[in-house]
């Protein structure tokens, strides 16, 4: 698989090699403490960006690059009685390494957001501090995959980024 280098691309397949579980256990708990106390989905309002599909084969929630899945598993806890799926992507080191009690009704998929998104039509493409780690151009291929297949007037693109100014960051 090529891709741009990235830190967090090539660092998680160097700490999934055997002889590095502690260092991906690690890993995994920083994932989460980044997440901890920020349950982003627990105030979303499901009717208005979902529109209440009717198909309950319809994906609501692509979490792209979702890492081990701490957002859309929230999501999941939040409304559990949704009847739509939900997909996790991330790369393969990344989800072969998803905990055991990963929750069945969401499929976790192997995507590397560079190529083409093999999910068409989603409600949603969620991208959770995705972009701020790539330059403008990988920023453009990345969101050139989704919007391919994206539902003109139905599929959105929810970003939860951080912005850091071109000058004087601190």
């Amino acid at each position: 698989m090529s891709m741009p280098n990235s830190p967090n691309t090539y660092g998680i397949q160097a700490i999934s090699q055997p002889g590095k579980e502690q260092d991906l256990e690690n890993f995994k708990a920083h994932m989460e403490f980044k997440t901890l106390g920020k349950r982003r989905f627990r105030s979303v309002d499901v009717p208005q960006i979902s529109d209440y599909p009717t198909d309950p084969e319809q994906i609501l929630i692509v979490d792209v690059g979702g890492s081990f899945g701490h957002d859309i598993i929230d999501f999941h806890a939040a409304f559990p009685n949704l009847p739509w799926k939900l997909v996790l992507q991330d790369l393969p080191a990344t989800i072969s390494a998803i905990a055991p009690d990963f929750p069945k009704d969401i499929q976790a998929q192997t995507h590397d957001f560079f190529t083409s998104q093999p999910v068409e039509h989603a409600k949603i493409y969620y991208l959770h501090m995705i972009l701020h780690d790539w330059p403008d151009d990988s920023c453009r291929k990345i969101l050139s995959n989704i919007i391919t297949l994206m539902k003109n007037g139905y599929s959105k693109i929810l970003l939860s980024e951080i912005v850091i100014p071109d000058t004087n960051a601190n």
